[in-house]
């Protein structure tokens, strides 16, 4: 979205390329972009591309006062339907005195004189509301001032006032992405699939039968399959189960720490980021701890779908391959041996 609207910056600031002017031509001067009275219709690219850009506005995830004329000579800029002055247009501040004006399309320059601001009208002001707007339009005109410089548009999002792709992905990223209530966890020792599969396990978005359920999904059985005692959810399945719980012993014993008894993937994290080690240390105890909860998963799901593959006594081999190889392969600058990574991974 951030690069069709690049589109959008080279239309205004490009107006004597034969690309703009074929545009116009098509679609009007606007280009197509926020017409109230009409969409840019069609079904071509430029029309597309027009039609997500307006959704974006009228949306209200980006304001349409973002992009902005700066006045200069005011020759290019139309009084009441750019964006310069104030917040908004004139023709959305001043209605009424849009609907009055004889010159809808006319620009900053076309109203002013030698002596001031001169408007024309399809019949007189009256008094009350339209007599307010005229009120509070020159009280917000008497501080424009022309410039011996051409008009240009700013974007608000940059300091530079120039549009770049980056400062509106930022801004759409932090109006449409939810806010998760701890950073994602990203660890560079295991897969893209592994990394994937972990943000999923603390969001609780695995498909437990608890889960399912919740969904309105009819299943056999809400007990674990693979201790068959409790409800079968993420954190029981993972870290609760009898049988999670002898795995994780195991691999205590292999790195020789403490491993306490987990009942959520946020305390699993909260005990790796509690060790006094360096980031790289700390790192690759977090990563084993990820290949754990992979392999707990993928037999309880092989126990589920095919049981004849679901091999319980090498489910501790499986954790230090898995570990290993990916590590290995991620890790090319360090030197480590089978051996040693069997030995005890993390402090060797």
């Amino acid at each position: 979205m951030a690069l069709l609207y690049k589109w959008r910056w080279r239309f205004i600031n490009e107006d004597n390329s034969l690309w703009v002017k074929l545009i116009k031509r098509l679609y009007g001067d606007s280009g197509g972009f926020m017409e109230r009275s009409r969409r840019c219709l069609g079904g071509g690219v430029w029309a597309k591309i027009v039609g997500s850009i307006n959704l974006l506005h009228e949306k209200n995830v980006l304001p349409e006062t973002v992009l902005h004329r700066v006045l200069g000579d005011g020759v290019k800029t139309k009084f009441w339907k750019d964006n310069w002055c104030w917040t908004d247009k004139f023709e959305v501040l001043f209605p009424r005195l849009f609907a009055l004006a004889r010159a809808p399309d006319a620009t900053a320059r076309d109203f002013w004189g030698d002596d001031g601001w001169h408007f024309s009208w399809r019949r007189p002001i009256r008094g009350g509301e339209e007599s307010l707007q005229l009120t509070n339009m020159m009280v917000l005109l008497d501080s424009v001032s022309f410039a011996h410089r051409p008009d240009r548009w700013r974007w608000d999002l940059e300091d530079s006032g120039d549009f770049t792709v980056r400062s509106l992905r930022k801004h759409l990223d932090g109006s449409t992405l939810p806010i998760a209530a701890q950073p994602t966890r990203w660890n560079p020792s295991v897969p893209i699939k592994i990394n994937i599969f972990f943000w999923r396990v603390i969001l609780n978005r695995l498909h437990s039968r608890a889960q399912l359920v919740l969904r309105g999904v009819a299943v056999e059985s809400i007990l674990c399959p693979l201790c068959q005692e409790e409800e079968e959810t993420v954190n029981h399945l993972l870290f609760e189960c009898s049988m999670a719980r002898q795995v994780w012993q195991r691999v205590a014993t292999w790195i020789q720490r403490d491993i306490p008894l987990f009942d959520s993937p946020g305390g699993m994290i909260a005990w790796v980021d509690s060790h006094p080690m360096v980031r790289f240390i700390r790192s690759k105890l977090e990563s084993i701890c990820m290949v754990v909860i992979w392999v707990l998963w993928t037999y309880r799901n092989a126990k589920l779908f095919n049981p004849e593959r679901a091999k319980k006594h090498l489910l501790f081999d499986n954790i230090r391959e898995f570990s290993f190889n990916w590590f290995v392969v991620r890790n090319s600058k360090v030197r480590i041996s089978c051996v040693d990574w069997l030995q005890n991974p993390v402090f060797m």
